[in-house]
């Protein structure tokens, strides 16, 4: 595996949860 390709997941995992996280905001605002 590249470091690349880790960074890659890393970003998209925590992406992922910052949308999420995001959503559960705005639904309870």
């Amino acid at each position: 595996m590249c470091c690349c390709v880790c960074g890659l997941l890393f970003l998209t995992l925590f992406a992922l949860i910052m949308l999420l996280i995001l959503n559960g905001i705005i639904k309870l605002g």
